[in-house]
């Protein structure tokens, strides 16, 4: 009798110690989500024009994120509740602070970044009429800078031959450049055929050569004077992949270990990814621009050198030389982490169509032009 009260004891005693105020026995840690960075396309734009702000964040456990973006003034047209967003600066010039709140269900984190509103600001992204096909397509304007191109000669790029000598790039002209690469939609609409292996129209258009793109360019300029269409310099390409990173692997960081790419870029065929995806799947760089690294190899208007030796310090396209091979920067779904960085280069015979290989547009004209 006394051993069923001793245990009757001891059971009464494990449930008042067991239960607490919220009735949850087991305590479970979670550890915070962690911004690593908040960065606008352009820091300081004209009114009542579009930029993209981004946030980046990673969750220790895993756990899934989710955005609520505020700002003083200005409206975010898409919504406010991505990792990146559209925001729409108000008439009105000023200094404006835009903050991100980062929660993970449990705990959440808050940081903002500043973004002024100027006259004499950049004119952001819009949306460019693709003449007599009633379609847009969605360009940034990049306005003229340096940067470094190239790799340095140390084990950390994994460089090719090529990607030497390191050197400075001045782009002395701004110029529009896509905010995603060319889907199959709009080169359906302007040849009234879609040569892709795998299909999707909002999937950048695969299996193009150099020559075909040529052909598809030349028609948009048809139908403009100054033809304004082409695709980009080498130089341009490197200039608009790093968004102001010259100095590691990646534009955002030098990811040794590739960690961070799945976030950036769509590639690894290996590890499992069997093709392409539709444009802007993951985070946009720091100018707000998409797929510049992964998805489909993006065609450049340059020939190709063994080396920088000799190289246009100006940006423009190195077009000397006999061969027929044309440049292909980015990586692509089917490569592995080392053709993916900002630097590495790839060349093809101008007619070559392959299903990794698609293109970006860029549009000469300035923004005043436009209107």
């Amino acid at each position: 009798m006394r051993l069923i009260k001793f245990f009757t004891v001891l059971i009464f005693l494990s449930i008042l110690i067991g239960c607490n105020d919220n009735d949850n026995p087991i305590t479970i840690d979670n550890n915070p989500p962690v911004i690593i960075g908040v960065k606008s396309g352009i820091s300081t734009i004209r009114p009542d024009a579009v930029t993209t702000v981004i946030c980046y964040a990673t969750d220790p456990d895993n756990d899934e994120l989710s955005y609520k973006w505020l700002a003083d003034a200005g409206v975010f047209p898409n919504g406010s509740n991505q990792s990146s967003v559209k925001w729409l600066a108000p008439i009105t010039t000023g200094d404006y602070v835009l903050s991100v709140r980062v929660d993970d269900g449990n705990e959440y984190r808050q940081s903002s970044i500043s973004v002024q509103v100027s006259l004499n600001g950049d004119v952001g992204e819009t949306e460019i009429e693709i003449a007599n096909f009633h379609l847009t397509e969605t360009m940034i304007w990049i306005s003229p800078g340096s940067f470094q191109m190239g790799a340095e000669r140390d084990s950390l790029e994994y460089a090719d031959t090529d990607e030497y000598p390191r050197h400075n790039i001045i782009i002395e002209n701004g110029f529009w450049i896509g905010k995603y690469e060319v889907s199959q939609m709009l080169w359906e609409a302007v040849t009234d055929t879609n040569p892709s292996v795998k299909r999707g129209l909002n999937n950048p258009v695969d299996n193009v050569s150099w020559e075909d793109v040529h052909v598809f360019i030349d028609t948009l300029n048809s139908y403009e004077e100054g033809s304004p269409w082409r695709l980009p310099s080498e130089a341009e390409w490197e200039y608009v992949c790093r968004s102001g990173n010259d100095s590691t692997l990646f534009p955002w960081g030098n990811d040794t270990l590739y960690t961070e790419l799945e976030r950036w870029a769509i590639y690894g065929y290996y590890s499992g990814v069997g093709s392409h995806t539709e444009v802007g799947c993951r985070l946009p760089n720091a100018w707000g621009i998409h797929d510049m690294i992964g998805n489909v190899w993006e065609w450049c208007e340059d020939k190709y050198h063994r080396n920088y030796n000799n190289a246009p310090d100006d940006g423009s396209v190195w077009s000397s030389g006999r061969t027929s091979m044309r440049m292909l920067r980015g990586g692509s779904w089917y490569d592995i982490p080392q053709n993916c960085r900002s630097s590495s280069r790839h060349s093809a015979k101008k007619d070559l169509r392959y299903r990794t290989v698609g293109f970006r547009l860029v549009r000469s004209l300035p923004w005043v032009t436009l209107e």
